[in-house]
């Protein structure tokens, strides 16, 4: 029986700027990480340059460049106004607010009839077609260079503080929490260097207890903190658009329920676990599991051999989840495991791995899937054992206002790190 669990993911993320004064002709700090966004950035600086070189669109008919360029801000948080003036391929790319406005023009047309391949001769690439003649491939992905690095000169609010914050908060709220909560994350987007300020930082998160209810008052006191942790990061700036603020965004990504057990059904599979016995091993087998628990340092107890007796009410486990808890609200469940892996071996290991790619472990499969199959025919053939399986069923979800734990708005979808 695993322990009744549930879990949720919460991410933080910041966007972060203001604005700090740098003197003609010295090098500060705010140019060096001008300097070294460049330094970090360049294969995709010159890469948009020469696509741009490639397209060699004329004046007017830019499109596919104007697109690249312009997409390039938006991405980073421009906000873009394309077909400026009736002309589809212009646009103003605008970040930040408050003066000084400052511009930077950009350029990116070819010029007609000067085709040309990278050569030391003349060679065009298509004959009569335009060509780069006045360098504004150049010009226009360096232009956009120059604004992405100035958005990165502006020294102010940092993500990872926001962050950090959050996990202090989370952390002191531990001694607070029921003893059955569990808190588990991951940071998993702490910028890109340590000389430039993150505008963004993320952290994976889930919360655990041994109900729903408690599990969301977790999750609520996870929530406040966030909010805490941001306040920290901007401080009297906290809630200011004009200053460049952004409220953290929590994206719940799953939410999994107590498992409600059906004993009625765990009868039914247990006769027919036991009818089909324990698998049976051969000496090699037992070797391999003896071999890979001495290689994991476990106790070297091989597979287990015997089918256990029918416990309808075990200690709870210190932890686990499963989302078929969820399914258990909505249908009659139970579950039931064969010998897979050799004793002690834990899930989520590569010991685990290795012993369910084995022999053994293929042959404890079949078992299970005969034991399956039986469950279903015993059901089918006989009706009346599912009289007492919806009997225990119904008064059970009397005592838990089912719902789905995330909303139809919830798509199914990974955190932001791990999504391609």
């Amino acid at each position: 029986m695993r322990q009744n669990t549930a879990a949720v993911a919460v991410a933080a993320v910041m966007s972060t700027f203001s604005v700090v004064g740098a003197q003609p002709g010295t090098m500060t700090k705010v140019k060096k990480t001008a300097s070294g966004w460049v330094d970090k950035n360049s294969k995709t600086i010159q890469k948009a340059s020469k696509i741009v070189w490639d397209y060699a669109e004329i004046a007017l008919k830019e499109h596919r460049s104007a697109e690249l360029l312009s997409g390039m801000l938006e991405e980073a948080g421009f906000r873009l106004e394309r077909g400026v003036s009736d002309m589809p391929s212009a646009f103003v790319a605008e970040y930040g607010s408050g003066k000084p406005v400052i511009a930077f023009l950009a350029e990116y047309d070819a010029l007609p009839g000067l085709s040309q391949k990278v050569k030391t001769s003349i060679d065009p690439v298509m004959t009569g077609a335009g060509g780069h003649g006045c360098g504004h491939s150049l010009f226009g992905a360096g232009t956009i260079g120059g604004a992405l690095a100035l958005k990165s000169p502006w020294e102010g609010v940092s993500a990872l503080d926001a962050v950090e914050a959050f996990e202090t908060g989370v952390n002191l709220l531990r001694e607070h929490m029921p003893t059955t909560g569990r808190i588990h994350y991951v940071v998993t987007d702490g910028g890109g260097a340590p000389n430039v300020i993150p505008a963004k930082a993320s952290i994976w998160m889930y919360n655990r207890a041994k109900d729903w209810p408690e599990v969301m008052k977790i999750y609520r006191h996870v929530e406040t903190i966030v909010k805490a942790a941001d306040m920290m990061a901007w401080g009297e700036e906290y809630g200011n658009p004009k200053s460049g603020f952004k409220p953290a965004d929590i994206n719940m990504l799953t939410g999994v329920y107590e498992y409600n057990h059906n004993h009625e059904v765990a009868k039914i599979v247990h006769a027919n676990l036991s009818l089909m016995g324990p698998t049976k091993y051969t000496k090699a087998e037992e070797k391999f599991a003896r071999d890979l628990q001495e290689a994991f340092g476990v106790d070297v107890e091989g597979y287990h051999t015997e089918v256990e007796e029918l416990n309808l009410d075990p200690p709870r486990e210190s932890g686990g989840s499963t989302d078929v808890a969820n399914i258990s609200w909505v249908t009659p469940t139970a579950g039931f495991g064969v010998s897979n892996w050799p004793q002690n071996i834990p899930a989520h290991s590569w010991a685990s791995t290795a012993a369910s790619g084995s022999e053994p472990g293929l042959k404890a499969m079949l078992k299970a899937c005969k034991v399956l199959a039986f469950n279903a025919i015993d059901v089918m053939t006989d009706p009346s054992l599912l009289e007492p399986v919806r009997k225990e069923f119904i008064e059970s979800v009397k005592a838990f206002d089912y719902e789905p734990p995330v909303g139809p708005e919830v798509k199914p979808g990974l955190p932001s790190h791990m999504r391609e």
